[in-house]
């Protein structure tokens, strides 16, 4: 069984996926699983040996085609569909949209597939979810619903895997590991904490990780409590 499974959005989202390919694999020893995501989502790759084949999307290059003067109009169409094309050319049995938005919505309708799980348009732009778990985080994004789920929790149910230990595992890497020792943390437990994104928008405040962290010092007083952050944002850290 080949199955596609569709990551539309930042580093961040796609890493959050890891439980759903990992149970896709347990679930379907089988299944050749590959992936599409945006370019800067390729720093995964030799991190999760579960995917056979990624598929990215440059959104920088297709906006800028976009807005330029010098370039013709549907060039950024073109290139696009060309792209897609090449993926239908794999004939995928199973594609999951884990993305609710209406590009990665359009691009799910526009690829071909036996079954599909996930938000995705049909010819006339009517969306289909293939499933409630998908329904429900579309109405929950609307205001529609109460946010009782996490997304990881309502994409693992809305692919059969809601009783499949969820499996975070990840290929170490040389260069990863060599950062990590570079840290000099020891041994004992480490919780690391990434307390900024790129949007300042989604940003948790300050005050509340202090609060968060008291809590984990009680409940867990002899772990080692590690800060992540860009270089540029060494200084809020």
């Amino acid at each position: 069984m080949k199955i596609l499974v569709i990551d539309l959005l930042r580093l961040g989202d796609v890493v959050m996926t890891v439980p759903v390919i990992n149970g896709l694999k347990a679930r379907r020893a089988d299944a050749q699983i590959d992936m599409l995501t945006f370019k800067p989502s390729s720093a995964l790759h030799v991190m999760l040996p579960a995917v056979r084949r990624w598929w990215t999307i440059d959104r920088e290059e297709l906006q800028d085609g976009l807005g330029r003067a010098d370039v013709p109009m549907l060039t950024s169409f073109s290139v696009l569909q060309e792209q897609l094309d090449t993926i239908n050319a794999e004939k995928y049995d199973l594609i999951i949209n884990l993305t609710q938005t209406k590009f990665s919505a359009y691009v799910a309708g526009y690829l071909k597939a036996g079954d599909r799980l996930g938000l995705t348009y049909d010819l006339k732009g009517l969306p289909h979810f293939y499933s409630p778990w998908f329904r429900y985080l579309n109405e929950r994004a609307d205001g529609e619903v109460e946010d009782v789920f996490h997304h990881t929790d309502i994409f693992a149910h809305a692919c059969g895997l809601g009783e499949i230990h969820r499996d975070w595992s990840m290929q170490v890497t040389p260069k990863g590991l060599a950062e990590v020792e570079a840290l000099h943390l020891g041994t004992g437990e480490v919780i690391a904490l990434q307390l900024f994104t790129s949007d300042a928008r989604k940003n948790w405040p300050l005050e509340r990780w202090l609060d968060f962290v008291h809590e984990i010092k009680v409940l867990k007083p002899t772990s080692q409590i590690v800060a992540l952050g860009a270089p540029a944002e060494r200084g809020r850290l």
